[in-house]
């Protein structure tokens, strides 16, 4: 029989992957996990993700978390700044090599 901790030690290695790899087709299924109940850590690993993801698709999403009262139980406003501004500074960059 499988332990909890294993199936949370696959999701959170699974979440970590995603951000590395860096696939847009993961930004939805990041988005529906950051909405639902999560571990702190994971919810942190899944912004991060959409960070390193850098697809605008997550900014509403990821907004809308860092206004909510449950990013102040959740501790991850710094890793939202982070996400938002690795995105913003990524959209900036490719906007000005089109030029």
């Amino acid at each position: 029989m499988r332990d909890v901790n294993d199936s949370q030690l696959e999701r959170t290695s699974a979440i970590d992957a995603l951000g590395y790899l860096g696939d847009p087709v993961a930004v939805k299924p990041l988005i529906e996990f950051i909405n639902g109940k999560n571990s702190i850590y994971q919810n942190q690993l899944a912004v991060t993700a959409l960070g390193k993801i850098g697809d605008k698709k997550a900014v509403d999403a990821m907004l809308q978390l860092y206004n909510s009262e449950e990013s102040e139980k959740l501790r991850i406003k710094n890793e939202l700044r982070t996400a938002l501004l690795r995105i913003a500074r990524r959209k900036s960059v490719e906007g000005s090599w089109r030029n």
